[in-house]
């Protein structure tokens, strides 16, 4: 054999060893974590990989993550198309400094019990449709019946909130999942008093109080009304104070909104549910979702009375706002992660994420920049400002699942956290600098998988940045979950403990204090 043929020869096997790492070597377990997760465990003690030693003995608490484990049922005859239609599962992390339990159990409200009983898909509302058949004439009536008493949906499966002592799981759905945080059996459900249409996954506390903040949607003779509330530690869900209440001009997809020290900022975004539609598409709420190519309504609500200003703005969407904090002379800012509406729909959609397509390299998590809008509500208008992007990572603008530390929350901050897809299964953790002073950092490990980061400052620090992120990943050559604790700071691993029990993938994650 001539040296030129064996040149081409090591060309061409070199060749195909770069195509195996790229088609393989970003991939390695991710569908597993897609899996049905069903079993319950509690109080599994945790072993860290470099033995604990860096892990702050101030690191008291419980990292709870809540997200969807389960699809399949022994009779099933249809089935699920989208992973968020999963039934969630909580997953608790207890912290006594180094010293970590593990538990995890499914909520167990009162449709998946149904569901459970039955062995099939009982009549509900699903976020995407079913497959190979639909829900029939008859079951379609069932739903719709069930809108009377708001029992239509209640698989709660996208965060955890602390009420009060009270721990609840939440998603846009108008109810509420209680759960005991130390054994996580399921308590109950409750609904709002009034037939509402939405609320907000994202609760959020009221800066310099222990009160959260979250609205509703009522539907009434009229039309949609949207109304914010103020929960107090001793109040429960339907226990509520009134800050303000209008009627939007649209009954916006919200997500996400933003606070101030003294105000509540909403941008009403032209995504809107078609609730006529319903019917006709089986009750799939993610299929009766349209874009209106008009403007936004921003509002914005003082908290001390409820005063509200209105006005319009060049449309935007976003599932999750970063932070805002107050200007002079009645201006504001507000930060947010831009995202394509369609994401809504298409980005969980098992077919999509399970098995995501080999050859692209786009960032699924934004398709826009990070956005800083200053908002004059004097001049009733909104500016849009960008933020230069490092040459080494530009998707340092292109995160989604913000997080910062709590203690800025509502006031003038620095530092911000993220979360990259890149091909579905290429994960990032960023951060980024929103002062313009530089120090962007990034964490990411060949086919290691995370979910969003939760922000613990450590309670003896100065700087804003002082403390440490918390996080699931997943090992996927070893095909096996693991808790995750970083330096804030300069985003180095401090240490990781793996579980024996895969952590479904899911996003959101809050620890608390």
């Amino acid at each position: 054999m001539g040296r030129g043929t064996m040149r081409i020869l090591l060309t061409g096997l070199l060749c195909l060893l770069s195509l195996a790492e790229i088609c393989l070597g970003h991939t390695q377990g991710w569908s597993r974590l897609f899996e049905d997760e069903i079993s319950e465990f509690h109080d599994e003690e945790l072993s860290w990989e470099l033995g604990g030693g860096d892990v702050p003995t101030w690191l008291q608490g419980r990292y709870i993550k809540n997200g969807p484990a389960r699809l399949n049922f022994p009779n099933q005859t249809r089935f699920y198309t989208n992973w968020m239609d999963g039934w969630g599962k909580l997953h608790s992390f207890t912290f006594n400094g180094p010293q970590v339990t593990f538990s995890g159990k499914l909520l167990e409200p009162p449709l998946y019990k149904a569901t459970l009983a039955a062995g099939d898909l009982v009549p509900s509302t699903t976020l995407s449709g079913l497959t190979p058949t639909d829900w029939t004439l008859a079951e379609r009536a069932e739903i719709a019946a069930m809108y009377a008493t708001q029992t239509a949906y209640d698989n709660q499966n996208v965060l955890p909130v602390k009420l009060g002592e009270t721990y609840i799981a939440a998603t846009d759905w108008p109810m509420v999942t209680y759960f005991d945080p130390d054994t996580l059996e399921t308590l109950g459900v409750e609904h709002p008093k009034p037939i509402s249409s939405g609320q907000c996954a994202h609760w959020i506390k009221e800066p310099g109080t222990p009160n959260m903040l979250n609205f509703q949607m009522h539907l009434g003779i009229l039309g949609t009304s949207f109304h914010l509330y103020r929960w107090k530690p001793e109040d429960t869900y339907r226990e509520d104070e009134e800050i303000a209440h209008f009627n939007p001009e649209m009954d916006s997809v919200i997500h996400s909104f933003s606070v101030t020290e003294t105000h509540a900022l909403f941008f009403f975004y032209p995504f809107v549910p078609n609730i006529a539609e319903m019917w006709a598409h089986n009750f799939h709420a993610f299929e009766v979702m349209e874009w209106h190519e008009q403007d936004m309504e921003v509002a914005v609500i003082r908290l001390a009375d409820g005063h509200v200003d209105r006005f319009h703005a060049p449309p935007t969407f976003s599932a999750h706002h970063a932070n805002a904090y107050n200007l002079e002379d009645g201006k504001f800012v507000l930060d947010l992660c831009p995202t394509a509406f369609e994401n809504f729909a298409e980005y969980m959609l098992i077919e999509n994420i399970a098995y995501p397509p080999e050859e692209t390299t786009a960032n699924l998590t934004s398709s826009e920049q990070f956005t800083r809008y200053i908002i004059d509500v004097p001049n009733e208008s909104i500016t849009p400002q960008g933020f230069e992007s490092p040459e080494e990572f530009p998707q340092f603008n292109q995160f989604d699942f913000p997080t910062i530390n709590e203690e800025y929350r509502g006031k003038e901050y620095c530092w911000v956290y993220g979360w990259v897809a890149l091909d579905y299964a290429r994960h990032t953790l960023i951060k980024r600098n929103v002062c313009g002073q530089g120090g962007e950092k990034m964490f990411s490990l060949e086919d290691q998988y995370y979910g969003e980061a939760s922000f613990v400052p450590n309670p003896e620090g100065v700087e804003e940045d002082d403390g440490v992120l918390v996080t699931i990943g997943f090992d996927g050559p070893r095909e096996q979950s693991y808790l995750l604790i970083l330096n804030a700071t300069d985003m180095t691993q401090i240490d990781r403990a793996y579980t024996q029990h895969i952590v479904p993938f899911s996003f959101h994650g809050i620890f608390f204090q």
